[in-house]
């Protein structure tokens, strides 16, 4: 963690919890790069992209403002209270998406049968994955209160698990074609 910014170093304690005028610890440092930058700035973007998006307001860490979700409500009640109560102006966001964890559930398929079917082929992908997306968190380090969301800078990790969507849907045939159209 480094900005010399007012309002960034704030952010940075509200992330990682420190209290006074110290220079952050190592694990502080990663706490702040596994809750904001992995969790906040990537993971969110990943799961608005497979799972679902809750709308299109910019959030910076709170429960109404851009958040994924899933459009199962035990799992949303969890991570972000009682959906059912939400006001028409929430409930009517041209930006809720609601996929149900079904491309991010083909994606892992496909991600099983490409490591299973073609070791290599598999590693490349995920070495795609990793390097767009990851590699990239690591590499440019932002700090809290971007102006923007930011999802576009890991698009290639996304293009990567869309590769596994796509093998998942051809695992599911395979499996179909094995079990169920064979006489």
């Amino acid at each position: 963690m480094y900005s010399n910014q007012e309002n960034h170093i704030s952010a940075y304690k509200e992330w990682t919890g420190i209290k006074g005028d110290r220079t952050p610890t190592m694990g502080e440092n990663l706490d702040f790069l596994f809750s904001y930058q992995m969790g906040h700035m990537f993971w969110r973007y990943f799961m608005w992209n497979f799972v679902g998006r809750q709308n299109d307001l910019q959030g910076h860490g709170g429960i109404t403002k851009g958040n994924w979700i899933s459009g199962i409500k035990g799992i949303d009640a969890i991570r972000l209270g009682p959906q059912d109560k939400l006001p028409l102006s929430a409930t009517n966001n041209k930006g809720m998406n609601k996929f149900y964890f079904l491309p991010m559930i083909l994606g892992l398929i496909g991600l099983i049968y490409q490591f299973r079917r073609n070791l290599h082929g598999g590693v490349v992908v995920a070495l795609l994955f990793f390097f767009t997306g990851i590699a990239i968190v690591l590499y440019l380090n932002q700090p809290p209160y971007q102006p923007r969301e930011r999802d576009y800078a890991y698009a290639g990790s996304f293009y990567a698990f869309a590769m596994w969507i796509g093998l998942g849907v051809m695992a599911l045939a395979d499996w179909l074609s094995k079990n169920f159209l064979q006489q």
